[in-house]
Formats: C-alpha cells, sequence, structure tokens
C-alpha cells in the first residue's frame, strides 16, 4: 500500500524502528484465526516494523542544529499501521500514525490515531531518551491508560513496550519535526 504523505529521501530517510509489543504480537500469531496486518510498513530484522516520515504540513525541521542536540521539544510524525484481529472479531487492535512527542525534561510520550475517529492517544510515556549518533533511541516506553485500553486491557499501565529508534537525524532534512510542543 503506497500512502502519499510518505517522504521520498531513499534509505537515508528518517524512520521510526519498532517491534510495538513482541509478546503481544507472537500471542496474535498463535491464535488459530489471529491475523496481523500491515500498511504501509516494512519488516525489518527481528521483527521491528519501520514507519515512513509523514510529510503533513507543519512536519518541517525548524532550524539547522546538529544531530546530537535536541534543544527543543519536538514531535516526530510517521505514517503507516498494524493491525491485529482474533477471537472472532473480540480482538480488534489498530495501531496507526504514531507519533513521537519528544520532552527535552520531563515526561515524553507516543500517540496514534484511534481507529475510526480521527482524535489521537497518548499510548505510552517514557522520560528516559538517547541521541546515540544519527538516532534517538527510547529504551523503554511504558504504557498508559490509553495504551492498556488500546491492547485490549490485557497489560497493566506501566507495562514496558518494546525500545524504539527514530533517525537517522545526520540531515536534518532527512528527519524533520514538528514546531515546538507547548
Amino acid at each position: 500500500m503506497t500512502d502519499s504523505r510518505v517522504e521520498e529521501l531513499g534509505s537515508e530517510a528518517c524512520t521510526l524502528r519498532w517491534s510495538v509489543r513482541s509478546s503481544f504480537r507472537d500471542y496474535v500469531r498463535t491464535l488459530p484465526d489471529g491475523r496481523e496486518e500491515l500498511f504501509g510498513l516494512s519488516t525489518l530484522t527481528q521483527g521491528r516494523l519501520q514507519f515512513a516520515l509523514a510529510t503533513e504540513p507543519g512536519n518541517q525541521w525548524p532550524g539547522s542544529e546538529p544531530a546530537a542536540s535536541v534543544p527543543t521539544d519536538r514531535t516526530y510524525a510517521f505514517v503507516g499501521a498494524i493491525a491485529w484481529w482474533g477471537h472472532g472479531g473480540a480482538l480488534d487492535v489498530e495501531l496507526r500514525d504514531p507519533q513521537v512527542h519528544l520532552a527535552v525534561s520531563g515526561r515524553s510520550t507516543v500517540s496514534v490515531a484511534i481507529k475510526n475517529t480521527g482524535d489521537r492517544s497518548a499510548i505510552a510515556a517514557f522520560t528516559e531518551w538517547k541521541v546515540v549518533g544519527p538516532n534517538i533511541l527510547i529504551p523503554l516506553p511504558r504504557l498508559t491508560w490509553a495504551g492498556v485500553s488500546l491492547l485490549g486491557d490485557v497489560y497493566q499501565v506501566g507495562d514496558a513496550l518494546d525500545p524504539m529508534e527514530v533517525g537517522p537525524l545526520a540531515d536534518p532534512r532527512a528527519c524533520p519535526a514538528d514546531e515546538p510542543i507547548t
């Protein structure tokens, strides 16, 4: 599936690389009627998914600071979706168009578009992240109430999701950020 909001910058384009929660994905695969469907995503090694950078209006780099420096709060918006289905439709989950809301200090979040509503919800939060080379690494995003609800109320608030990686940031055109968060 081709998405017109995907930036065409080649192999050095900024992407979000994330497995979401490997144990959940493994569980769905074991269901007799379990399905996982990818829309506009590619699969990398170890089951990681690659979400492409969105080119929506306003998703632009507001300066030319070095990659190792993220001086203000940023939002990195990506496109693509992963959907899970099983238990005769009782399990019907979609994670679409994630955004990483990176706070220089304090609580950062990951939000997704909510199925059939157009609204966004913060499904994960984290306080630790680091710039390693041209990438931002998020080692331990944790579920929020909205994330628990999205995944069918089978996890607890604060349960870990898989690590995330955003980048490369070496070329500001390759991974623009939204305007600073207020």
